[in-house]
């Protein structure tokens, strides 16, 4: 959403269970509970884009599973916008509005009270850029490992191939053992109340 015009920032993170909770979320609770939601946080500038915009925006963005309380397409409206966000969603039933991409229908997006929003661990954050660059890194050393690019090169280099190979193998290993040490450490799940987000937004650029 941030290639949006008028979105000044995001943040993913995990809403929608009881104001009673009794112990903050992590990515575990949400994916095995049935209370916490992966949502995101948007801070926009209304005189750029509206708040029924931003709704459009989500619905064509989310992938949803209905049958999934982690996944469930939810618009999550403080005591202003609910109506608005109630408004937009009933126009949709009426309309029985699908959505273009994959004729997923509107009548499957709920709007809920906002409820306390904790900010996810930092490998959520920016997740698809961050993978984007992984995902092509692994490509690229498991062809090496495989002896994809042994043909590219003059033979007196294919004596050492053995050891290249070994090389890209042993850093996609690492990378994997990377990964998964990163999901084990990070903790860094934080409530971020209204206001956070761009406070922390103006203390970065400053």
């Amino acid at each position: 959403m941030l290639k949006k015009k008028g979105v000044v920032a995001t943040s993913a993170g995990y809403c929608g269970a009881s104001p009673t909770a009794k112990t903050p979320p992590d990515y575990g609770s949400v994916c095995y509970g049935r209370e916490w939601v992966e949502a995101v946080r948007v801070v926009y500038d209304d005189a750029q884009i509206s708040y029924n915009e931003l709704l459009e925006c989500f619905f064509e963005l989310h992938k949803s599973n209905p049958n999934s309380r982690q996944y469930d397409s939810i618009v999550f409206a403080d005591s202003d916008q609910m109506n608005d966000a109630e408004s937009w969603l009933t126009s949709g039933k009426e309309a029985r509005y699908k959505r273009k991409a994959d004729n997923y229908p509107i009548s499957l997006v709920k709007v809920e009270p906002i409820s306390p929003f904790y900010k996810a661990e930092d490998y959520h954050q920016r997740y698809w850029q961050k993978w984007r660059v992984r995902f092509a890194t692994i490509a690229l050393l498991l062809a090496g490992g495989s002896g994809f690019y042994d043909s590219f090169f003059p033979v007196q280099f294919l004596e050492n191939a053995i050891s290249i190979r070994g090389l890209c193998n042993a850093l996609v290993s690492a990378g994997c053992v990377g990964v998964l040490l990163e999901r084990l450490i990070a903790r860094n799940v934080m409530e971020l109340k209204p206001g956070d987000l761009i406070l922390s937004l103006e203390q970065n650029v400053k």
